[in-house]
């Protein structure tokens, strides 16, 4: 406990922390959670490859041409839903969702990016299964009140 509380007390004397390096903290931050959120879905970059991807968008390997893209994408992705938070009252409609998608999307599967799935999907190995394709325009829809009634309570 004393060691938590040395290396908070270093921190809080560096406060407030200069450009530099509140931009270095922002790059690892984002690259250790893409690089967690990709593994999980089975990618496997390093978070080294990861950060490198992220900081200089090169796909070095043409062999894993898909999981650098995966990087990129949800690195993009990421910073524009950062972004829009940052914006009061920034519109959580249909049409930022699909936005979004089509960052994630991008260069994987172009004709199905910025677009609601069609077909029903299964996840092996997993008690929860996603809901029946026809439901998810109305669940999106859902979402967006939910977070329509939590961004208004929400002081900035």
């Amino acid at each position: 406990m004393k060691d938590l509380e040395d290396i908070a007390y270093q921190v809080n004397e560096i406060r407030p922390l200069t450009g530099p390096v509140l931009k270095t903290v922002q790059q690892q931050l984002l690259g250790e959670r893409v690089f967690s959120s990709n593994a999980i879905e089975g990618n496997t970059l390093t978070l080294r490859e990861t950060l490198l991807i992220l900081q200089t968008g090169a796909i070095l390997d043409k062999k894993r041409k898909r999981e650098a893209t995966e990087a990129l994408n949800l690195g993009r992705a990421y910073q524009e839903v950062e972004q829009l938070l940052s914006v009061e009252g920034a519109p959580w409609d249909e049409d930022r969702f699909m936005h979004i998608h089509k960052v994630l999307m991008n260069s994987m599967n172009n004709r199905m990016a910025g677009c609601y799935r069609s077909t029903d999907v299964m996840i092996r190995g997993v008690r929860y299964q996603p809901p029946d394709a026809r439901q998810v325009k109305d669940l999106m829809l859902w979402v967006q009140f939910v977070l329509l009634l939590a961004f208004s309570r929400c002081p900035r």
